[in-house]
């Protein structure tokens, strides 16, 4: 019988190629390796027989005997398409690059990781929903504390707030919908949170409390947006929000192997402006889905919905989730459509420029 955990084979059964995807697995054990072999990308062992399973293709072997392995492949070019679907079966896959040219290469062609795919840090833009925000979230508690930060990496939006009780914690995640979450191995022990964090369909991470600890977290922070200190963005005094917002980008980091420039700022969201709506409440007002059936039709949003850009159709959704409490604020908005609604002519010159525009926030996130 073929072992099929690479792990577990001596290291004199493994080719090079085998001992690279070793090394890979070793580093990355909670991923399906994908490592790039000519026009092909590979999957071997357990990750080839997963992939079979999951993506319908074809399970094969390589080599003989004691090298025996199982193998599955797809072609490089059709690497978007079968990572989303990989992604929305809730896997994480770490994807091993050639790193020189293969006809240049003396003996074996160099590879090393060039980005870790996970739900929350997808930025391919047919595997989102271009009307839909695509958050990751870290998340902290202290006693009744929560401290929860937020980034959509295909936009380089970045927040962190504080809530004060579960209940309204819970409201948040149903505000942002989160597809991805990090929380500190110690704070797993919290069962009814994980599963409630789970059950509204966020993929959860948990990573090294080491992570979390406010030290390391704002040396991360002014490390990223090159600050000496965190005054510019009130955050100096905020150990809990730092701690969040440092662990998440310390993830971001590791997993994108990039610099994420894009990522050029972090505010603090207030729970005072906005109106928190628990998921009763949203279902029951049918405000995005329907109870009928689940779809969209005969929605507040299906209503609203007459813009004609990603990025404003992703606004009008999340103000439709947090209705204004500020009474200036809310008759400013009103003074703005009303300001549109009388002047025809601004108004169709304006729908006109923006039809011709393109989602200027995730191209930004892609050429990054």
């Amino acid at each position: 019988m073929v072992e099929t955990n690479i792990l577990n084979i001596p290291a004199e059964h493994l080719t090079p190629g085998m001992k690279q995807y070793r090394e890979a697995k070793q580093a990355h054990p909670d991923c399906l390796i994908m490592l790039r072999m000519g026009d092909f990308y590979e999957m071997f062992y357990q990750d080839a027989i997963t992939a079979s399973r999951e993506l319908e293709i074809t399970l094969t072997s390589r080599g003989k005997e004691e090298k025996k392995a199982p193998l599955a492949g797809i072609p490089y070019h059709a690497l978007e398409n079968y990572l989303g679907r990989l992604i929305k079966k809730g896997y994480k896959v770490a994807i091993i690059e050639q790193l020189e040219d293969p006809k240049k290469a003396k003996g074996l062609v160099k590879r090393g990781l060039v980005r870790i795919v996970t739900p929350g840090t997808i930025i391919e833009s047919a595997l989102l929903n271009e009307k839909e925000n695509n958050y990751i979230m870290s998340l902290t508690a202290h006693e009744d504390q929560y401290a929860a930060a937020f980034c959509d990496l295909s936009t380089g939006e970045f927040f962190t707030l504080q809530v004060h009780s579960l209940s309204h914690l819970l409201s948040l995640i149903v505000r942002f919908n989160p597809s991805e979450g990090l929380i500190p191995e110690s704070l797993s022990v919290n069962t009814e949170l994980v599963e409630k964090i789970k059950s509204s369909g966020c993929f959860l991470n948990y990573v090294d409390d080491h992570f979390f600890k406010p030290e390391k977290a704002r040396e991360t922070v002014c490390r990223h947006f090159n600050a000496a200190s965190l005054h510019q963005f009130g955050l100096e005094e905020e150990k809990q929000l730092v701690s969040v917002s440092g662990a998440l980008l310390r993830y971001l980091h590791d997993t994108q192997k990039n610099s994420l420039s894009h990522l050029k700022h972090i505010s603090i969201r207030s729970n005072d402006t906005v109106m928190l709506l628990d998921s009763s409440t949203i279902r029951n007002l049918e405000l995005l889905k329907n109870i009928r059936d689940g779809s969209g039709r005969g929605t507040l949003l299906s209503v609203l919905d007459k813009t004609v850009t990603a990025s404003g159709a992703r606004l009008l959704k999340r103000w439709i989730k947090e209705p204004l409490l500020v009474k200036d604020a809310i008759h400013q908005r009103l003074d703005a459509v009303e300001a549109l609604h009388k002047n025809i002519i601004a108004r169709e010159e304006i729908i006109s420029l923006l039809q011709e525009t393109y989602d200027l926030e995730r191209l930004i996130s892609r050429v990054n």
